[in-house]
């Protein structure tokens, strides 16, 4: 568990997020064609990626707005219209999903993926990440340089250490390989994070640290060591860039096999 597990921003910054993000991306489908393949979503469109969003933006909401205890399924959303109303429709969405988060208590109780942070204010850090990741993969595809905020690019690894490994390997029943320490290194931030493998249960994470040399933890001196700007680290847990374009200082086998694992759904 990371030293902020219930992630870096309040709710109506997570908010602001969401509601830029969801700005820029319904310029990149005006420009389009809706049709485009977005390659790091294989088998989708522009299309298939804006009513992926829309639909999860909506199953969000309806969670936030019930106080669901339990996980509810997630219902087949109708087809969303193409064109003009494509945007429009997840003007919709999105707009349903903020004011739902705006007037909703942060703390209210709600089924999360993060077993122990069961409250509302959950979703609107993850709807942020949702839909700034999605983003990138839009702008990926029409050629563009992808943007995304370097301190929620920090919030993300966060979220990813604390969230998604222990998540995927719940269901999975396979934990990360991870064959000594590991360190994850900002070099355009000061945070650090330190992974040590524990036998049968997800890594042991500690940070983020904020600058220096990692410290040896429980496993022992760190083997290896990933460096790059915190959106590349970010991009490279979700499998949206090789590690080809990061640095690794030591074993570079334990750092390929650490991304190489199922780290995020």
């Amino acid at each position: 568990m990371t030293d902020q597990p219930y992630g870096s921003f309040t709710p109506r910054e997570y908010q602001a997020f969401i509601r830029t993000a969801a700005a820029e991306l319904q310029a990149a489908v005006r420009v389009g064609p809706e049709d485009t393949p977005v390659p790091t979503c294989p088998g989708w469109t522009l299309r298939d990626l804006v009513a992926h969003l829309g639909a999860v933006h909506e199953w969000a909401a309806s969670i936030v707005a019930s106080g669901a205890a339990e996980r509810p399924e997630r219902v087949t959303p109708a087809t969303p219209p193409t064109g003009a109303e494509l945007t429009e429709w997840y003007d919709q969405q999105v707009r349903l999903l903020l004011e739902t988060l705006a007037r909703t208590d942060p703390a209210q109780a709600c089924w999360t993926h993060q077993r122990g942070y069961r409250v509302a204010a959950y979703w609107s850090r993850r709807q942020a990440h949702e839909l700034a990741m999605h983003l990138v993969d839009a702008e990926s595809a029409l050629g563009r340089t992808p943007h995304y905020d370097a301190g929620l690019a920090v919030d993300g690894i966060g979220e990813v250490l604390d969230v998604w490994l222990p998540r995927v390997a719940a269901y999975t029943k396979r934990h990360p390989d991870l064959a000594g320490p590991l360190a994850l290194r900002c070099t355009d931030r000061p945070e650090l994070w330190l992974l040590a493998p524990c036998p049968d249960t997800a890594p042991k994470i500690t940070g983020p640290h904020l600058g220096g040399a990692p410290q040896p933890g429980a496993g022992g001196p760190v083997v290896a060591e990933i460096r790059g700007g915190a959106v590349d680290l970010l991009l490279a847990l979700w499998k949206r860039l090789d590690l080809d374009q990061l640095t690794v200082e030591g074993d570079a086998d334990v750092a390929r096999r650490f991304l190489a694992s199922a780290l995020t759904p």
